[in-house]
């Protein structure tokens, strides 16, 4: 619904619901693009933090990337900053023509080494 809601100030169909947080920023006064930065924090807690007693283990870690909070010290001082912009590579045609290539040999690869075992 957070979401939706966002989608709707911005006239977007953003499919990601921190970024369709982040587009409608400007329509939305500070207290309420906090709060829904949190809930899209508390989100991520409850899909990513697996409890210890779980019969399976979590995907691998990528290491300590600061506390939750967004106001928080230790994000302060690690530069995380709820208000950064978005970061959007610019592609260039030679960088997505190198990466196609490497994704359809490999693609190519895997196909051949199943169909060897058919």
């Amino acid at each position: 619904k957070l979401q939706d809601h966002h989608n709707d100030l911005t006239g977007e169909p953003i499919a990601i619901a921190r970024q369709a947080t982040r587009a409608a920023k400007q329509l939305l006064d500070p207290v309420e693009f906090r709060t829904s930065m949190k809930t899209h924090d508390r989100a991520n807690e409850a899909k990513h933090s697996w409890p210890s007693s779980s019969s399976c283990s979590p995907p691998p870690s990528c290491g300590d990337l600061g506390d939750r909070d967004h106001d928080s010290p230790k994000n302060k001082e690690l530069g995380f900053n709820a208000d950064a912009p978005v970061f959007v590579p610019a592609p260039t045609p030679d960088s997505w023509t190198a990466l196609t290539d490497t994704q359809n040999a490999t693609i190519a690869l895997l196909t051949w080494r199943l169909d060897l075992l058919l």
